[in-house]
């Protein structure tokens, strides 16, 4: 679909803006629910009475830089821990996603959006170094997803969720959806991993489904299986 003719100018102007300044303009998709926060969607309408329009500052209405552990009202912590049982510790700091989560075990990563890609990029070497020893369990806002983290995610993750903001988990203050994944161990014989298998890819369908209509109840079980056992899970 081609631009409309205001759109294109507009875009052509302040593409020679930055080219004559010496600047970069990044776009980046939120959720329509930021959108009405932020205050953009009611300036059509005249409405000055929310957001940005109230002299909020727009960086604490976009909190690239807030992980998904530290957003108000949510309860990630509790969920990963409803499923994960004794095998949960708190979410990897900065420092430890160059070290320590290169280290066997089981690691939480929390990054925040705006270094959600380097935290996948650490993660990556940590599978690289010690495939059969680590395990690793990734969670972070949906924002920036699409522009600079959505194939490094796809590529380490076995299992993925996009939980949406309508929950006690993940409430409608948090406006993107909550980015969830599962990269396992890999195993001595066929099939290797389980990224892609079909019985995987059909219960994170349903699962995503389960998210979508609201209805949050048995999903903790499912996963808490399938994170105990998940060869076996599968029958595999």
């Amino acid at each position: 679909m081609g631009l409309r003719p205001n759109e294109l100018e507009q875009q052509t102007r302040a593409r020679n803006r930055q080219l004559s300044m010496g600047f970069d303009i990044q776009q980046r998709d939120v959720q329509e629910k930021r959108m009405i926060k932020i205050g953009f969607d009611g300036l059509s309408r005249r409405d000055f009475d929310s957001g940005i329009m109230l002299g909020r500052d727009i960086c604490s209405l976009v909190p690239f830089g807030v992980s998904a552990v530290e957003l108000e009202s949510n309860q990630v912590s509790p969920w990963l821990k409803s499923w994960m049982g004794s095998d949960y510790a708190p979410p990897l700091s900065v420092n430890d996603w160059f070290y320590a989560g290169h280290q066997a075990g089981i690691h939480v990563w929390a990054p925040p959006p705006a270094s959600a890609l380097i935290a996948l990029e650490e993660l990556a070497q940590a599978k690289l170094k010690r495939p059969f020893q680590v395990a690793h369990v990734f969670v972070c806002p949906r924002l920036l997803y699409f522009e600079e983290w959505r194939r490094r995610f796809n590529t380490e993750m076995d299992f993925w969720l996009f939980i949406e903001s309508n929950s006690p988990l993940w409430p409608n203050s948090c406006c993107e959806p909550l980015v969830s994944g599962i990269s396992f161990p890999l195993r001595n014989r066929r099939p290797w991993k389980l990224r892609r298998v079909p019985p995987v890819v059909e219960l994170g369908r349903i699962l995503q489904e389960v998210f979508q209509n609201g209805a949050h109840m048995g999903e903790r079980d499912l996963l808490c299986k399938l994170w105990k056992d998940p060869w076996g899970f599968f029958g595999l």
